[in-house]
């Protein structure tokens, strides 16, 4: 799982992908901070598909002010991803720890 952090800004960015072929269904922890250190998030989200659609919910965020990640999912090609956008103008980390269901 990816513990170096991805930077994000207001532009999607692939945060993680899996092979639709082997995995139905993904759960994630993912956190988050500013590029100051000063504000911190959690999430916890599932994704599933069903070979051409995939879809999110998230759920449990906490966080220490008011840094904001939205998550969305898409498939590409074979791979679901999972994309993260930050809502502000500055540059946030986000890692993610995720957990993968076989089809």
């Amino acid at each position: 799982y990816n513990q170096t952090g991805i930077t994000v800004s207001t532009s999607p960015v692939v945060v993680d992908t899996f092979d639709k072929n082997m995995y139905r269904a993904a759960k994630y922890i993912a956190s988050s901070h500013d590029t100051s250190s000063t504000k911190f998030e959690v999430t916890e989200i599932l994704v599933v598909h069903d070979g051409t659609t995939a879809v999110l919910s998230e759920y449990g965020k906490l966080a220490t002010s008011n840094l904001v990640i939205t998550y969305t999912t898409t498939i590409s090609g074979n791979s679901v991803q999972l994309l993260a956008t930050g809502v502000s103008g500055s540059a946030n980390s986000v890692k993610v720890m995720p957990t993968y269901i076989t089809v």
